[in-house]
């Protein structure tokens, strides 16, 4: 996995200070997806618990296609369930219509809705999956949580 100091992980512009999940934080993820989560997923949120990438999007092959997507937001894992920036609050407050897995762990938004989720089932362990809200659906992007975070780059329409 890249250099997670390039991302530029930020709120508002500033350096993120969430402080890193605890091992009993991290603990009580696994049990509430009944799961381990993957190293290089424990690997980022000690790295930046939550938090703006600056490199934010990614590129990944739907139906022969390019297909670019944007993360806005990595949610953190805290103690606070009520905030919508936490892991918690994002696996159970999915919007009608959305796959409402056990083993789909929203991870980030993309800022118009549409969640950045792990599939932690052990048919496609760590992938990439995003649940998009308009029209309710599903999209496999085939890449794991290291292959999005080495793909992120700089918008060029953003520059």
């Amino acid at each position: 996995m890249r250099n997670l100091k390039e991302l530029n992980m930020n709120e508002g512009g500033e350096p993120v200070n969430t402080p890193s999940p605890t091992p009993n934080q991290i603990a009580n993820i696994e049990n509430l997806v009944g799961t381990k989560l993957p190293p290089a997923y424990i690997e980022f949120l000690q790295f930046s618990n939550g938090g703006h990438p600056e490199l934010g999007t990614f590129y990944f092959d739907y139906n022969g296609k390019a297909e670019e997507w944007g993360i806005n937001s990595f949610f953190s894992i805290s103690s606070d369930f009520n905030s919508i920036e936490d892991v918690v609050w994002n696996y159970t407050h999915r919007w009608p219509g959305a796959p409402h897995m056990r083993t789909l762990l929203p991870i980030a938004g993309d800022g118009v809705g549409n969640l950045i989720c792990l599939d932690l089932s052990k048919e496609a362990y760590g992938e990439v999956v995003l649940i998009v809200h308009d029209p309710p659906s599903e999209i496999r992007t085939g890449l794991s949580f290291e292959q999005m975070i080495d793909a992120l780059h700089l918008n060029p329409n953003y520059i």
